[in-house]
């Protein structure tokens, strides 16, 4: 019977390294949305009541008198809650024919107000200003439904 040849036993370890990190492990008030491209920009109409219609009067006074717009990339914001629609957005590429607020809106009350027959031009978004989307840039969103914490 011959004799068995036996090595040196030999132990290896490695740490510990996730491919991927789950839900509950990320920042849940952390919010991403992806940012619309808008070819030549357009006018933000806030949702000032907060209950998603439009009302004129209110809702029908534009935020900036110049056009804003997204860049198409992605942002990251804090809020406690999944946002929803806060605006409504007129992008001037939806309509032909204007160029400056002038042309969008008529002038009264000491406010400009959206002209009637663009109305159903109006498209909801969330709006968040430069600062509010942790960066520099305005973050125009429309697929609400895309928008979730970065680690889900």
């Amino acid at each position: 019977m011959a004799k068995n040849v036996y090595s040196k036993p030999l132990m290896v370890a490695e740490k510990f390294v996730p491919q991927a990190y789950c839900e509950t492990c990320t920042n849940q008030t952390v919010w991403r949305a992806h940012c619309t491209g808008m070819d030549g920009k357009g006018y933000i109409f806030y949702d000032a009541a907060g209950d998603a219609i439009f009302a004129a009067g209110v809702d029908d006074i534009p935020a900036y008198r110049d056009p804003h717009g997204g860049c198409g990339l992605y942002h990251d914001f804090v809020q406690e809650t999944k946002p929803g629609y806060n605006a409504w957005v007129l992008n001037k590429s939806y309509v032909t024919g204007w160029h400056t607020i002038y042309d969008l809106c008529d002038h009264s009350n000491g406010h400009w107000h959206l002209k009637e027959e663009y109305r159903s031009y109006l498209k909801p978004a969330l709006v968040k200003e430069p600062g509010e989307a942790l960066d520099h840039n305005w973050l125009v969103c429309y697929d609400i439904q895309s928008v979730k914490n970065p680690g889900s």
